[in-house]
């Protein structure tokens, strides 16, 4: 039996595809739990406006006894969107326009 003729059985085909797809899962699979996905989510509060009016008076919005123009409260949530739990994750925030 040559090897040509053991190649063309079509159980040797359907065991070796069967092999190399449950191959490229596993691979797949060790891949994608590599890495984590998160989305995040952002709501920003208008909660103090300074102003200075002739009617109503001086209003004076103050943070860490700083005045400021205009004072919100930001909210972010984030959200795990893959499938690992993840414990203890350190999450760093930045904003270019605080006083």
């Amino acid at each position: 039996m040559e090897i040509i003729e053991v190649l063309k059985n079509e159980y040797i085909s359907i065991v070796f595809g069967g092999l190399g797809g449950v191959t490229m899962a596993f691979l797949t699979q060790k891949i994608l739990n590599k890495r984590g996905v998160f989305r995040y989510y952002v709501n920003h509060n208008k909660i103090g406006v300074s102003a200075q009016d002739s009617v109503f008076g001086n209003v004076k919005v103050e943070w860490n006894d700083t005045p400021v123009e205009n004072l919100y409260l930001s909210t972010l949530e984030l959200k795990n969107e893959s499938l690992n739990d993840y414990e203890n994750v350190v999450i760093k925030t930045y904003t270019n326009d605080t006083l």
